[in-house]
């Protein structure tokens, strides 16, 4: 279990930063200098180096017998071991995606629409906003990724992400359609998540196909 929450660390440490983010942009004294892209990009700094900082600390930790003596397994965490348990598992998959989507969702924001390029609509016929796409492309490339790698993680990627975009959007984007906002990214994370059952579906019913049959008894 130990282990667990230290493999854990770096998502809870992306997600917390991440409700950070989001809360400095209700919080009308909090104000950076750059606007939303400063703070976007603080915001993802602060992630990558929390996140690395606790890997290190607690690989340091690892041998030493006060850790051992807490019921921690000495075992250090690698970057490879690190990597696929985010790849494969839901609980940290989501946790990444949404710390990084709504990090992410600052920057776009202030890139497109604090500097006054296409302030309102980028395609008015599906309203969606410029940094609506930026964040769908990023569920895209890791919901990719994690489909090569199998597991749960895809579905965890999609939630996070998704959530971190409509909580962005809401927050960030002063007219958004909140409803709509919802609709829209709850139909996509909805749409992602039954083409990964239907593969998996699919994959099922293909190995299920090729196992050998006994033979049938003639009487």
């Amino acid at each position: 279990m130990a282990h667990l929450f230290r493999l854990l660390s770096p998502g809870v440490a992306f997600a917390s930063l991440g409700i950070i983010v989001l809360a400095a942009g209700e919080w009308n004294w909090f104000q950076l200098r750059g606007g939303l892209v400063t703070l976007g990009l603080y915001g993802l700094a602060l992630q990558i180096v929390l996140s690395a900082l606790l890997t290190s600390g607690i690989n340091d930790l690892s041998g030493s017998d006060r850790w051992h003596r807490a019921g921690s397994s000495a075992r250090p965490i690698n970057s490879q071991g690190l990597a696929d348990f985010y790849l494969r598992s839901f609980l940290p998959a989501l946790l990444l995606g949404f710390g990084l989507g709504a990090s992410l969702s600052a920057l776009a924001v202030g890139s497109f629409h604090d500097t006054g390029l296409e302030p309102d609509l980028l395609l008015k016929g599906f309203g969606v906003h410029r940094s609506e796409g930026t964040l769908g492309l990023v569920l895209v490339v890791g919901a990719a990724l994690a489909w090569r790698r199998g597991g749960s993680a895809y579905f965890g990627w999609v939630i996070g992400v998704g959530l971190a975009a409509v909580f962005g959007q809401a927050v960030f984007v002063p007219w958004t359609d909140v409803a709509g906002t919802v609709l829209g990214w709850g139909g996509l994370a909805a749409v992602l998540c039954l083409l990964r059952l239907l593969a998996l579906w699919g994959a099922h019913v293909w190995r299920v196909g090729l196992r050998p049959h006994p033979p049938r008894e003639t009487g």
